[in-house]
C-alpha cells in the first residue's frame, strides 16, 4: 500500500513539474492552455491531498508560515466574498465573475502540494518563462491576428492581454538568469533571447498599459534589488533603465504614435469636448462605475448589476453611445469592476488578491538565493497585473486569472521552500522542499 501511494506521489510530482515547464508557453500559444494547466494542476493537487490524509498528510501550513497562510486566504477570498454578496442580494450566482475568481481558489490546493516540492521545481521553472516568451514571439511572427488597424494579438488573445503576457514573460525570462546556478552560455543566451522575444512580441500589440506598468515594476525592483550596493549605484542603475524606457516611448515609432495619440485624446476629452476617444471612453465608464459604487457602497449592484444599469447611464448622458457599448463588454478597471458590482467587500477582495501575495513575496526577499529569486519574480507578476488592472479588467478573461493563479502558486511554493513547518523529510513520493531528485 505504501509503495502504491509513493508511486502516486511520483506521478503527481512529475506531472506538476511538466506543468511548471510548459504552462507559460501553452498560455500564449494554445487556446485553453492556461485554464487546462490550472485545472490539471489543481486536480492533481486535490488528489494528492485526499490520498495523504492523516498524520502523513500534507495538511495546512502552521501559524509560523503566516505569509503563506495569508497568500492562501487572499486567493480564496474573492469567490467566497462574491458568493456571499450574491446571496445577500438574493440573486443567482454571477457566473462570469464567480468562475473567474474560482481560478484563484484553485491556487490553494496547488500551492499546498507544490510547496512540499519547493526547490525541486526550480530546474523546471528555470527555462519555463524563456520558453513562454519565445512562444509569444513565435505567435507574433507566424500566426498573428490583426484585431483592429495596426493592433496585433494572437488568434485567440486580444492585443492588450497578449501584449501584457508577452512583456511579463520577457521580464521573467531575464530575471531567471543565473537562478539556480551560474548558467552555461547556451542557457543564458536562451533566457536573453526570451527577454528580447517577449518585448518584441509586445510592441506590435500597441498596448500602452503594460508598458506604463513596467515603470512601476522598475520602481519595485529598485526598492527590492541590489541591496548590497550603495544607494547611489542602485538609483543610477534603475533610473537608467527607466530613462531608456522613456526614451523608447519618445523615439520608437510603434511607441511614439500610440503615446502621442493618448496625449491628444486626453486633451480632446478634457478641453475639446470630444468624449469618444480611447481614454475618453474609459474615463466615462469609470465615472459611471464610481457613481454606482457611491450609491451602493456596502454590497454594490450585484453580479452583472453595472452592465444592467448601462442603459440608464446612457439615457442620463453619463455615458455616450460608444462608451455604453464598451461598458457592456468590460469596465476597463478591475478594481472598479469589483467595487461597482460587489461593493466594499468586492473591492477589498480584489485588492487582497494583489496586495497580500505582494507582501508575502516581499517577506521572502531575505531568503536563500533560489527562494529569493522566486519571490522577486512573484512580486513582478503581481505588480504588473495590479498595475494593468487600472486600465483593463485583467480578470475578465478567465485565462488571465488562470495564469495568475498558476504563476503565483508555483512561485510561492518555491519562495516558501524550507520556511516554517515545511522543513520535513521526504514521505510517500513527494519530496521535502529542497530535496534532490
Amino acid at each position: 500500500m505504501q509503495a502504491a501511494v509513493a508511486q502516486e506521489g511520483v506521478v503527481v510530482r512529475r506531472l506538476l513539474q511538466a506543468i511548471v515547464l510548459l504552462c507559460p508557453a501553452l498560455t500564449v500559444a494554445v487556446k485553453g492552455g492556461a485554464n487546462g494547466s490550472l485545472m490539471l494542476a489543481a486536480a492533481l493537487s486535490v488528489f494528492a491531498l485526499l490520498r495523504r490524509r492523516g498524520p502523513a498528510g500534507v495538511g495546512l501550513p502552521r501559524a509560523d508560515d503566516e505569509a503563506l497562510r495569508a497568500y492562501l486566504l487572499a486567493m480564496a477570498s474573492p469567490v467566497l466574498v462574491l458568493l456571499a454578496v450574491q446571496t445577500l442580494h438574493g440573486a443567482s450566482w454571477a457566473v462570469g465573475a464567480v468562475s473567474s475568481s474560482a481560478r484563484f481558489l484553485l491556487a490553494v490546493p496547488l500551492a499546498l502540494v507544490a510547496v512540499r516540492m519547493g526547490r525541486d521545481l526550480v530546474p523546471w521553472a528555470d527555462a519555463s518563462f524563456a520558453l513562454g516568451a519565445l512562444a509569444a514571439g513565435a505567435v507574433m511572427l507566424f500566426v498573428p491576428r490583426e484585431w483592429s488597424l495596426g493592433r496585433w494579438g494572437s488568434p485567440f488573445l486580444d492585443p492588450i492581454n497578449f501584449g501584457a503576457l508577452a512583456l511579463l514573460l520577457g521580464m521573467l525570462s531575464l530575471l531567471s538568469v543565473d537562478w539556480r546556478r551560474r548558467d552555461p552560455p547556451a542557457v543564458r543566451l536562451l533566457k536573453i533571447a526570451g527577454f528580447a522575444s517577449g518585448l518584441a512580441a509586445s510592441v506590435p500589440t500597441g498596448a500602452r498599459g503594460p508598458w506604463l506598468a513596467v515603470l512601476i515594476v522598475i520602481a519595485v525592483l529598485a526598492i527590492t534589488t541590489l541591496r548590497d550596493r550603495p544607494p547611489g549605484v542602485r538609483i543610477a542603475v534603475w533610473a537608467s533603465l527607466a530613462a531608456v524606457l522613456l526614451a523608447a516611448f519618445a523615439t520608437v515609432d510603434a511607441f511614439r504614435g500610440r503615446f502621442d495619440l493618448m496625449a491628444v485624446d486626453l486633451g480632446s476629452f478634457f478641453w475639446g469636448g470630444e468624449r469618444d476617444t480611447s481614454p475618453g471612453v474609459r474615463l466615462q465608464i469609470w465615472q459611471a462605475a464610481l457613481t454606482a459604487f457611491a450609491e451602493h457602497p456596502l454590497l454594490g449592484l450585484g453580479g452583472g448589476g453595472f452592465a444592467a444599469r448601462v442603459d440608464g447611464y446612457l439615457a442620463s448622458g453619463v455615458l455616450s453611445p460608444l462608451a455604453a457599448e464598451a461598458a457592456r463588454a468590460e469596465m476597463h478597471n478591475s478594481y472598479l469592476a469589483y467595487a461597482a458590482d460587489f461593493g466594499i467587500p468586492g473591492l477589498l477582495a480584489i485588492v487582497a488578491v494583489f496586495a497580500v501575495p505582494a507582501a508575502a513575496f516581499a517577506r521572502r526577499l531575505e531568503a536563500d538565493p533560489a527562494c529569493r529569486r522566486a519571490a522577486l519574480m512573484g512580486l513582478v507578476v503581481v505588480t504588473l497585473y495590479a498595475s494593468c488592472a487600472i486600465s483593463v479588467d485583467v480578470f475578465k478573461l478567465k485565462m488571465m486569472a488562470a495564469f495568475y493563479a498558476v504563476a503565483t502558486a508555483f512561485l510561492a511554493a518555491i519562495a516558501f521552500a524550507g520556511a516554517g513547518s515545511h522543513r520535513q523529510p521526504r514521505r510517500e513520493g513527494l519530496p521535502a522542499p529542497g530535496a534532490s531528485e
